[in-house]
C-alpha cells in the first residue's frame, strides 16, 4: 500500500490524521487528573470496526494499574430520531444508538471487561417492554468475533498505554430504536414515520465520542473531543448546541411559591421555562425547578400546538385561551428506594385523528441537573414537529409546561408555566 502523507488538522484542540488507522483523533495530555486519553484511532476494515485508545497512564504491567470506567458513544445514523441515551451537550443533538462500556479495575487482565450496549423492544403482550442488551466483547466464554486487548500486544500492535477493540459490524444490528421494530406502534409505522426510516447505519459516517472516569477515587472526567462528537467520515467536530442567547426564543419566569395548595416538595415547583430553536429546527425546552433532589418523583408535561390551530388536536384551556394539543412530551421520575437517584424516563404522544399515538422510551431526548435550583432539558427533533408544522404558515408554536406529583391526592397540575395562557415560540427555521 502506498504510504500516505501524514495530515494534521487543528480543530478546537482536536486533531485528526491519516495513519495506519484510517483516522486518528488526538487530545491534549494533562487535561485530566484521572484516566487521561490522548488519542483514538478509528477504522472499518472488512466486516469489523477497529479502535485503538491511548492514555497517558500505563494500563498494564504493574501490580496495580490505572483503574478506569470508559464509554464510547455511537450515533450511528447521525439522527436525533433514534437512540437510547443522549450524547454530549445538555440540549440533546446526538442520539446514541450504541455504547461500548469499558471496565478496567486495575488488577490485571482478568479484572478488565468490555461490553457493547443498546436498547431494544421486547414483546410481552399486551405490553411493549424495554430490553437492555449487553454483548461481551473479547470474552472467550462468549465468542462472537470481537477482540478486546488492554496493554502491550504484538499481534495488535499496542503498547502498555493502549486499548484495542475489534467489533464485527453484525453486532451493530439493532433496528432504529425506539422508532422502528416489530413491536413498534402501527400508527407511527403506517402514518407518521414509515419504517424503515430514511437513515443509514454506517460506522464510517457516524458521530463518536469517548469519556473516561476513574473507578474508585476522584471525580476526574476526560472526554475526546472536549465537547461535541467526532464525525468519523470527515474528522470534524460537531459541536454541542449553544445554551445562550443565540438560539433562545422565549423565557418566562414563574413565582417560586405558586404551587397548587402552596406546598410542592417533590420537584413540582417550576420557576422558569425557556425555549430554544436550534440550527436545523430542533426545539429545546429548559425547565428550571426551585429544588430538584435525587429522590423526587414529579411528572413533567410539555403540551404543544404545532399547527397553531386550536380546532385540531386535543382542546386544552389555560385561563381564557385554548390550544389544540398535537404533541405531548411526558417525563417522569421512577420511584426508586431512598438513597438512589431516580432516572428520568420519557414518552412522546403524537395526536393522530381522535387519539394519541405513543412513542415510548425516548429518555435520550432529556437531560437533568438535580440541585437547588434544578434543571430539565427536553429536546424535540425537527422531524417530530414537521408533520404538524407543514400546515402552520405562521411558524408559531404554542406551548405550556406543567408539573404534578403522582403521589398527591390532587390529580391536576401542581404548577404551570405560564400560569395563564401559553408560550408563543417562533420557529426561526420555518
Amino acid at each position: 500500500m502506498k504510504k500516505q502523507l501524514l495530515l494534521l488538522v487543528l480543530c478546537l484542540g482536536i486533531s485528526w490524521s491519516h495513519s495506519s488507522f484510517a483516522l486518528e483523533f488526538l487530545d491534549s495530555a494533562g487535561d485530566a487528573q484521572g484516566p487521561d486519553i490522548t488519542a483514538m484511532s478509528y477504522q472499518v476494515v472488512g466486516d469489523a470496526l477497529e479502535m485503538r485508545l491511548t492514555f497517558v497512564q500505563p494500563l498494564e504491567g504493574n501490580v496495580i494499574n490505572q483503574d478506569m470506567h470508559a464509554f464510547i458513544g455511537f450515533d450511528i445514523d447521525r439522527s436525533l430520531m433514534t437512540g437510547f441515551t443522549s450524547g454530549t451537550g445538555l440540549h440533546s443533538q446526538f442520539g446514541v444508538d450504541y455504547e461500548i462500556e469499558l471496565f478496567l479495575m486495575g488488577f490485571g487482565l482478568t479484572s478488565n471487561e468490555a461490553v457493547l450496549k443498546y436498547w431494544q423492544h421486547k414483546s410481552n403482550p399486551p405490553f411493549i417492554q424495554l430490553e437492555k442488551v449487553s454483548i461481551a466483547l473479547g470474552n472467550s466464554f462468549y465468542p462472537n468475533g470481537s477482540v478486546f486487548v488492554v496493554g502491550k500486544d504484538l499481534t495488535y500492535g499496542t503498547n502498555s498505554h493502549q486499548i484495542f477493540l475489534r467489533v464485527p459490524l453484525n453486532l451493530f444490528s439493532n433496528t432504529s430504536f425506539p422508532m422502528c421494530s416489530v413491536q413498534g406502534p402501527m400508527c407511527i409505522n403506517n402514518y407518521l414515520f414509515p419504517c424503515p426510516l430514511d437513515l443509514t447505519h454506517d460506522p464510517t459516517n457516524a458521530y463518536v465520542n469517548v469519556m473516561a472516569v476513574p473507578v474508585y477515587f476522584g471525580d476526574s472526567v476526560d472526554m475526546l473531543p472536549d465537547s461535541g462528537m467526532l464525525n468519523t467520515a470527515t474528522g470534524a467536530v460537531k459541536e454541542d448546541y449553544p445554551m445562550g442567547p443565540k438560539d433562545l426564543v422565549i423565557a418566562v419566569t414563574d413565582s417560586p411559591q405558586d404551587c397548587f395548595g402552596g406546598i410542592c416538595n417533590n420537584g413540582e415547583e417550576l420557576t422558569e421555562v425557556k425555549a430554544f430553536v436550534h440550527e436545523g429546527g430542533n426545539l429545546t425546552f429548559e425547565l428550571k425547578i426551585a429544588t430538584y433532589s435525587f429522590e423526587d418523583t414529579a411528572v413533567y408535561l410539555v403540551l404543544m400546538d404545532l399547527d397553531n390551530n386550536p380546532t385540531t388536536g386535543e382542546p386544552y384551556f389555560n385561563g381564557g385561551e385554548c390550544i389544540g394539543i398535537d404533541l405531548l412530551a411526558e417525563y417522569y421520575n421512577f420511584n426508586n428506594p431512598i438513597g438512589e437517584a431516580n432516572p428520568l424516563a420519557g414518552n412522546l404522544y403524537f395526536r393522530v385523528d381522535d387519539g394519541y399515538c405513543p412513542l415510548l422510551y425516548i429518555d435520550y431526548l432529556a437531560n437533568v441537573w438535580r440541585s437547588s435550583p434544578g434543571y430539565i432539558w427536553i429536546t424535540i427533533p425537527e422531524e417530530f414537529l414537521a408533520p404538524y408544522l407543514a400546515s402552520n404558515p405562521s411558524g408559531v408554536i404554542t406551548a405550556m409546561v406543567g408539573s404534578f406529583s403522582p403521589d398527591a391526592l390532587f390529580t391536576g397540575f401542581a404548577d404551570t408555566v405560564p400560569d395563564q395562557g401559553f408560550l408563543k415560540i417562533t420557529n426561526k427555521c420555518n
